[in-house]
């Protein structure tokens, strides 16, 4: 028997897929996460914080996914995290969007008529 993780969730019976998927999707996560997180760092302004914020919980989401597989939540538990990191998800994303606009253009109180 093998003494890693991957041993241990095959031992205890979860299927490879399941576990093959949470690792692409949490390395992909971490990438984005990393990426983004560069760009933030190059800006250092408020929206590149906020998509930042917003990546970080599809990385919340994949490490709660790993999680799961070694203590095992309720179905109530498991939706109610993944609804909350959605819900941060898209505020921030909003957020972000909304801040880009106003830092885009700051007197938006006229406008052309075509």
């Amino acid at each position: 028997m093998e003494s890693t993780l991957l041993g241990w969730l095959l031992f205890t019976g979860f299927p490879t897929s399941i576990i093959g998927m949470i690792a692409v999707q949490t390395l992909l996560a971490t990438l984005l996460f990393t990426l983004v997180g560069i760009a933030y760092h190059r800006r250092r302004s408020l929206p590149y914080l906020l998509v930042w914020l917003a990546t970080s919980t599809l990385l919340a989401e994949s490490l709660f996914g790993i999680a799961g597989l070694a203590v095992p939540f309720s179905p109530l538990t498991h939706l109610l995290v993944d609804y909350v990191l959605d819900i941060v998800l898209v505020v921030t994303v909003l957020a972000a969007v909304y801040s880009a606009r106003r830092l885009d253009s700051p007197d938006r109180t006229t406008h052309d008529s075509v």
